[in-house]
């Protein structure tokens, strides 16, 4: 039902898009000796028309006052050049003006007009043919408007819409100039051959004042910016193949680092290093103005048309507490003024081959039937032989066979050497993996009217993973619409956007306990393992009224869970001209999200018939079932809807052109509501008819298999958080002559869940920034550097944690067992101070460009400083508490980021390279908790961090090698010691070793794009440096529990003197926990994380404009992509991924091959 009124709203809000289409186009405005530069920039606005000219000819300009009202554009031109020394052409095609000097000769304008063809009564020179040629830019691309001059002459042309040109009656010895704006001038000889003339940019100035960065509020020109800013463009987008967006962060942009593998959260975006400890870690995304609360899955990646990162305190403060980890604005696809309707298909497949199961370490087969022995052999199963009931291992059932002379020595080896021949890792990737398939579709349609605008799109995702029965599909609908009215003063922006998605996954997940076990014969048919309960115990359970006992992996029903997810955001906008430059706007924004999250057990897997067998009562002679025969299903729902809500005022005008004034300020107002619910799981389940049947939770049973008294499990709750806040904000920035720029924003921030009195509720921040355009001095001659920029910002950002509050928060658990009264448990004490986490940022950077755009880039050096950092403090115990959370805690991250561009080749072969460099390490200068001993820094110093070290710091013991028996020797009280206990509960912090950060401080990434003709490819290359990892070594605890993920097996001590040669301890039985803590902790394990790693490679060809125009498709573009290629390079000597460790599985090769067409 949601489903279908949404679509039939789109439908009509579709077909007036189209109906709108085709209005008139008129200008109104009335000028009053207003710089012609000014009445420019209001044709721009109102039309949608660019001028190209030279600005120089604007200071011998007159001033403009005249009254339009509804006039056409042509006309209204007209009557603003008239008595202007200037001319104008109109290119409809390209929505161009171009402006030049008007001629001096009366004679010369003649010929211009006819192309610049000779009168031969005034010239008797001697004539060429005609001189005919195309001018266009690097990449092809025509430039109309280019001018082309004879020169020391006033003769000259433009090129059309195609750029081309024609002139006559040009002398042999004549000399063309070729110029267009922003591009070096080209000079040829007239007689020569003529075909297609290519300019280049001048100066990375002018293709920096092209580039714009959206912050959410405001729209700005780099050139004048002061802040630190990353863009993403759609051209980069496009050389990866993503299901999500933020995977395109990912060696795209400085300063950005995603964590991935054991060291790192799946999820988490890290912007220049900590800005946080226990609190909200993630940075803030911005979607289409609004902050997205939704899940970032949601976004399908087609419909992006660019990502702005926002670095320091004058990019992001105007976000104010959310923007303390730094902001990702994500601007989606919209329409164009005064375009025709666009359709663009958009397809990949994307084929990711199985997992390496064999990269992590492991036992042999055969290793582990010789632990196996050994441990039958000091008695490790006698307890679960003995029991009735508890699984053992094959292995020590053979040799148990062999004990009782079930069978003689050379059938148990004969047995025994069967299982070393079997691998169960292959098992898995024959019947549990597969390659991962994903299919990736989305039409949508643009255009637009004079006074109308529209996008609307549908996407649809379907993938395959690599785990059989894990799938996902999603479908999107986007709708984008923007309205003129009233003369353009008033413009209306509405947006519609609707996503439904199905994630599916398995609940088997069947991992053999052993090594060797079998799940199919030598035919294929399925097979049961005796992993929990033992063979002799499931055998005879078969024969009773019981269900059968048996697992069989492949023979073990459908157990599915499945995320239902449907989320919806409408916002709208309208903003209004009241006077020249100022523009009022109100914007809202509606979200909502539900989530059905339902695990389904089926009544044929084992699952079900274990816990139907455990509740079964035998003991009158005759069976009851407790817990009925069906389906288990659980049931969690989640939601949350938000609203958004901003009033707005912006000004920005221009004075005399020489400088430039922009602000904005406003309130907004925000609520987030979200709730969970989990009802009781329901049993006996009928899918067909969705029925359960009833059953008693709170009787105690006695449990068929161990004797023991349980009631049936099943859970039951309900939870949700509501939060409101208020802001108010100021931003404001202020250009002088193009060669200074001073930036500021004030911003506070008011919450329900900090403070208890009002003035404890907001917190102030604040940031400035200043730019300097080195290179527009007069006093600047540095010809080989012609583009030279200072900028500097300081500023607050903050940041929030929503688990607490300055009220006393309690959860209600259930009756007191004792008095049966309800009992609370309090989750947050009252704290009436708590404030928001503030962070103070500094930023210094230096833009430069050397001639002719060969070498671009930017050199950026940073300090942030947080403060009233969310941590814990130490409570005396008779306040019934030991620890408070609240602000307590600083920390300090400094860093610099580089960026470098260069343009080897920028003719028909082109050749850009793209290098990257970041550093980000941050020092924890004020935390109150002090770790009860040296033991919880090397397993946790996250909780807790120590003073004066990273958040992400790698704490070990010290190693002091073997002893003469394969012992680990550390040292306690500065000896070398074999007491494990006391060296782990020691704290003498000055025994501990620190190795470094595991997050790295060093890292960035290396592209190259290279294009010929109508053929591109890219290279992106990401390196990590400067950190560490904990490698998995011998543990004796785990081989003794069944495990064979066990690493260094074949090295460990064995006889006296093998301690010379290896640091790997001897095995012991019994196994000794401290023993193994220690050595897993040591230094001995520690191994540097630096890696260089081949991200990906792109190849793309564009067909020919010739190849299409019979089929009048405006573009075709066919693209390869592989992803995850491998290690180039990497620190460590063991072979290991620093990313996955010495049991992670690495992600495989991605493959994908796509389309793009534009009719």
């Amino acid at each position: 039902m949601r489903l279908s009124s949404t679509v039939a709203i789109l439908i009509v809000v579709i077909l007036h898009s189209f109906a709108s289409s085709g209005k008139a186009q008129t200008i109104t405005m009335t000028p009053k000796k207003a710089s012609l530069y000014e009445v420019i920039q209001q044709i721009r606005t109102q039309s949608g028309y660019d001028f190209i000219l030279d600005k120089q000819l604007l200071q011998r300009s007159k001033p403009v006052s005249l009254k339009l009202q509804h006039v056409p554009l042509e006309e209204s031109l007209k009557q603003i050049f008239a008595g202007q020394p200037l001319s104008y052409e109109i290119n409809e095609e390209h929505k161009l003006v171009v402006v030049s000097e008007k001629e001096k000769s009366i004679m010369d304008a003649i010929r211009d007009a006819v192309g610049g063809t000779r009168h031969p009564e005034l010239d008797s020179g001697p004539l060429q043919q005609p001189i005919t040629g195309r001018v266009t830019d690097s990449l092809g691309t025509p430039l109309p408007g280019a001018t082309v001059k004879i020169k020391g002459t006033p003769r000259a042309t433009f090129t059309n819409k195609n750029g081309e040109f024609s002139l006559r009656g040009v002398e042999d010895d004549a000399i063309l100039q070729i110029s267009f704006l922003g591009y070096s001038t080209k000079e040829i000889p007239a007689n020569s051959s003529i075909n297609v003339i290519i300019l280049f940019r001048t100066n990375s100035e002018l293709q920096e004042a092209e580039v714009t960065v959206n912050t959410g509020y405001q729209t700005l020109s780099k050139k004048n910016a002061t802040g630190s800013f990353d863009l993403i463009g759609r051209n980069t987008l496009d050389k990866r193949v993503t299901t999500t967006i933020l995977e395109q962060l990912d060696g795209n942009a400085s300063g950005v680092l995603l964590p991935h593998g054991i060291n790192g959260d799946a999820d988490r975006i890290i912007i220049r290093g900590n800005s946080t400890i226990f609190a909200n870690n993630k940075p803030l995304v911005v979607v289409d103005n609004f902050p997205y609360d939704g899940d970032l899955t949601n976004i399908n990646p087609n419909d992006v048309l660019s990502i702005s990162v926002l670095k320091d305190a004058a990019a992001s403060a105007i976000w104010g507490v959310r923007s303390g980890n730094g902001v990702i604005v994500i601007t989606t696809k919209k329409g164009s003024l005064n375009s025709k309707p666009t359709i663009e298909l958009t397809s990949s497949v994307t084929v990711t081959g199985k997992p390496d199961l064999f990269y992590a370490s492991s036992l042999s087969t055969a290793q582990a039937v010789d632990v196996q022995k050994f441990l039958y052999e000091n008695g490790a199963y006698n307890d679960a032989i003995q029991s009735s009931y508890q699984a053992f291992p094959p292995v020590a059932q053979i040799l148990e066979d062999l004990k009782s002379e079930k069978i003689n020595e050379d059938e148990a080896n004969s047995q025994l050497n069967q299982l070393t021949k079997h691998d169960a890792r292959n098992d898995l990737l024959k019947y549990y993996y597969r390659d991962q398939v994903n299919q990736q579709y989305l039409l949508n349609v643009s255009g637009g009217s004079n006074n109308q605008k529209y996008y609307l799109s549908g996407g649809f995702d379907k993938n395959l993973n690599n785990q059989i029965d894990n799938s996902f599909k999603r479908f999107t609908l986007n709708v984008n619409n923007s309205y003129f009215l009233f003369n353009d003063r008033l413009e209306v922006n509405t947006g519609v956007n609707f996503v439904s998605s199905l994630t599916s996954s398995s609940l088997d997940n069947y991992q053999p306990v052993n090594l060797y076990d079998k799940i199919a014969d030598e035919n294929g048919n399925p097979i049961p393992v005796f992993s929990n309960y033992s063979r002799d115990y499931t055998e005879s359970s078969t024969n009773s009224q019981l269900l059968d006992w048996h697992y069989v992996p492949l023979d073990n029903g459908k157990n599915i869970q499945t995320w239902n997810t449907t989320d919806y955001k409408i916002n709208i906008s309208l903003s209004y001209k009241i006077l020249a430059g100022l523009t009022a706007s109100l914007k809202y924004q509606y979200q909502k999200g539900v989530a059905d999250h339902d695990s389904q057990y089926d009544k044929k897997s084992f699952y079900v018939r274990d816990m139907v067998n455990q509740y079964s009562d035998l003991s009158s002679g005759s069976l009851v079932r407790n817990i009925p025969v069906g389906d288990i299903l659980d049931r969690v729902n989640e939601s949350y809807f938000s609203h958004w809500g901003r009033a707005q005022l912006d000004y920005n005008r221009s004075f005399n052109g020489n400088s430039i004034f922009s602000a904005a300020g406003g309130v907004e107002i925000n609520s987030n509501n979200t709730r969970v619910s989990v009802s009781d799981r329901l049993y006996g389940y009928d899918p067909a008819i969705d029925a359960e049947q009833f059953v008693q939770y709170d009787v105690p049973f006695t449990n068929y298999v161990t004797g023991s008294t349980n009631s049936i499990s099943h859970e039951r709750y309900l939870q949700g958080t509501t939060d409101h806040s208020i802001s108010y904000w100021f931003n404001g920035l202020y250009a002088y002559r193009e060669r200074y720029s001073l930036s500021g924003s004030i911003r506070r921030d008011e919450a329900n869940i900090f403070g208890v009195k009002t003035n404890q509720k907001g917190v102030p921040l604040w940031s400035l920034g200043a730019a300097w355009n080195i290179h527009k001095e007069s006093f600047y001659h540095i010809n080989w550097l012609p583009y030279l920029k200072l900028r500097v910002t300081n500023g607050y950002n903050g940041n929030f944690d929503k688990s607490i509050s300055a009220f006393t928060t309690a959860n209600y658990v259930t009756n007191n067992f004792i008095s049966g009264l309800p009992m609370s448990e309090i989750i947050n004490p009252p704290n009436p101070s708590l404030r928001w986490e503030k962070t103070n940022v500094t930023n210094i950077g230096v833009d430069y460009g050397i001639k002719g755009d060969i070498i671009t880039g930017s050199i950026e050096v940073f300090e942030k400083r947080g403060t009233d950092l969310i941590g814990f403090s130490p409570l005396s115990p008779q306040t019934g508490l030991l620890q408070f959370k609240g602000n307590v805690n600083n920390l300090q991250t400094k860093g610099f980021d580089v960026v470098l561009n260069v343009k080897p080749f920028k003719r028909e072969f082109k050749w850009d390279i793209n290098y990257m460099l970041s550093y980000a390490k941050d020092i924890v200068t004020k935390n109150l908790i002090k770790q009860p001993n040296v033991a919880s820094y090397m397993i946790g110093n996250y909780q807790n961090p120590l003073e004066g070290y990273p958040v992400s710091a790698l704490f070990s013991y010290q190693w002091k090698g073997l002893d003469a028996d394969g012992n680990p020797q550390g040292l306690l009280n500065g000896n070398v010691s074999e007491d494990y206990l006391s060296i782990s509960n020691s704290t003498n912090l000055s025994e501990l070793v620190y190795n470094g950060s595991y997050t790295p401080t060093l890292y960035g990434s290396l592209r190259n794009t290279f294009n010929y003709k109508d053929f591109d490819v890219s290279i992106n290359i990401i390196y990590k440096l400067h950190y560490y990892f904990r490698r998995s070594s011998l543990n004796s605890s785990s081989i003794y529990s069944g495990s064979s993920k066990i690493a260094d097996y074949a090295l460990r001590w064995q006889k006296p003197g093998d301690e010379n040669s290896t640091e790997v301890p001897a095995l012991i039985f019994p196994a000794n926990g401290s023993r193994d803590e220690f050595y897993n902790y040591s230094s001995a394990l520690i191994e540097k994380g630096d890696q260089v790693r081949l991200q990906s490679i792109y190849l793309g060809y564009t067909l020919p404009k010739k190849c299409l125009n019979r089929w009048k498709i405006a573009n075709f573009r066919i693209y390869g992509n592989i992803n995850n290629l491998g290690i180039l390079w990497k620190a460590n000597k063991k072979g290991i991924d620093p990313d996955y460790g010495t049991f992670g599985i690495p992600t495989p090769k991605v493959y994908a091959i796509g389309l793009n067409a534009n009719f």
